[in-house]
């Protein structure tokens, strides 16, 4: 009885552990704004630039290796990049899709923040003019205008799509041959790896320059024993996850 324990004790732990692994692959969602026409209307662009605010740190939020505070645009993790052409952008990854994020971008500190009241993207959070979205299941992100919740041509908002798209492994279970199954939207360095389920890597795939559109990569995977692993897939800062089962 005590031997049959332990072992459920054992599969109980593996599972965990698996499960953890794969809920941990991060959404990363990219918030960029064009501040253009807010210019044009007279507005003077803060010394310390465009930055966001929002419920971040209620969402588990973090850019880079930083943790996001909630509403407070000057702390360092809120800081936005110029992409020149009076474009702002920041990529903020958040462990779990479908949690509603309430957000607006601000111009150095409050006072200079923006107002949406559409309900579209606004007509949320504490204020009644902030920014909403639900946190997408992939990699993705919009661009608006200033206090718009179009682009700054009238147009609606541009998206903002994840690097890997589609993919697939197969077959899986396998026994000697795999085929990683995947798109790419621009040409990037792609790695693949492989994990076992502590999270210790025990394999890479590949790791080169790949070229955009449609990919196959067959691997060989008699090398390892039978059981279950983790695979990731990373290009242009994105990871994707999976698991993969050798019999």
């Amino acid at each position: 009885m005590n031997l049959k324990l332990t072992n459920m004790k054992k599969i109980y732990f593996l599972l965990s552990i698996i499960t953890t692994f794969s809920l941990s692959a991060q959404v990363s969602i990219t918030h960029r704004v064009d501040i253009t026409d807010y210019l044009a209307g007279g507005a003077t662009l803060d010394a310390s630039g465009i930055r966001i605010a929002g419920n971040f740190a209620d969402n588990g939020a973090t850019t880079g290796s930083t943790s996001m505070v909630n509403w407070t645009p000057t702390d360092a993790g809120s800081a936005m990049t110029d992409l020149g052409n009076n474009l702002w952008e920041i990529t903020i990854d958040y462990p779990n899709s479908g949690d509603t994020v309430y957000y607006k971008f601000v111009n150095g500190d409050w006072g200079a923040d923006e107002s949406v009241n559409d309900t579209v993207c606004g007509g949320g959070g504490g204020f009644g003019t902030d920014r909403i979205f639900a946190i997408s299941a992939s990699n993705t992100g919009f661009t608006y205008c200033w206090a718009s919740c179009t682009q700054c041509d009238g147009s609606a908002a541009n998206i903002i799509e994840s690097n890997i798209t589609n993919v697939s492994v197969s077959p899986n279970p396998c026994e000697n041959f795999t085929t990683f199954n995947f798109n790419l939207k621009n040409s990037n360095e792609t790695n693949i790896s492989i994990y076992d389920i502590t999270g210790k890597l025990v394999d890479n795939v590949i790791n080169s320059v790949i070229t955009r559109g449609s990919q196959s990569v067959e691997y060989n995977t008699s090398n390892l024993n039978n059981g279950i692993y983790i695979y990731k897939i990373n290009s242009d800062n994105e990871d994707i996850t999976g698991k993969l089962i050798i019999k």
